[in-house]
């Protein structure tokens, strides 16, 4: 199941330092606009298929969708 692949892939970037740092480098790229939103999941997605863990850059959206949800952030739009 896709949900319980990204919730143990983001298990293991709490544990693992490697991994953490190559996803901030993957955050850091999209922050300064090297990478565009659908292309920084992307490389998310192939980072976690690297550790084992399988789903995709859609399925990462979704959960990512849901994570804000859930914290009840607005969107940018939603406040306007």
């Amino acid at each position: 199941m896709p949900m319980d692949a990204i919730l143990s892939f983001q298990e293991q970037i709490q544990q693992d330092a490697s991994l953490r740092e190559r996803l901030r480098h993957i955050r850091e790229e999209w922050r300064a606009r090297t990478l565009n939103r659908a292309d920084a999941r992307r490389e998310i997605v192939k980072l976690a298929a690297a550790a084992g863990f399988e789903f995709s850059a859609e399925e990462y959206e979704a959960h990512a969708r849901q994570v804000n949800a859930a914290r009840g952030e607005l969107k940018e739009s939603e406040l306007e």
